[in-house]
């Protein structure tokens, strides 16, 4: 457990180091942060939203098949 705490804290430190180098405010890079995240959570529930069709439309397509298969077998 202390050496994830470790690793974090270093990577911290390199974080801060290399904003402080470049000029680069925390804020921006918070603010930049929060639009990746959303621009991110967007395109995720697109996706989410394009395998539940997919899923729906899968179960239908199964569920016609085994109609089908119960009226054939009962001909």
């Amino acid at each position: 457990m202390d050496n994830t705490f470790e690793k974090r804290r270093r990577q911290g430190l390199k974080m801060k180091a290399y904003l402080k180098e470049h000029n680069i405010s925390y804020e921006t890079v918070e603010d930049d942060y929060e639009k990746l995240y959303k621009l991110f959570k967007r395109i995720a529930n697109r996706e989410l939203k394009q395998l539940r069709k997919k899923l729906k439309e899968t179960l239908e397509m199964e569920e016609a098949a085994q109609i089908l298969l119960s009226m054939k077998n009962g001909n």
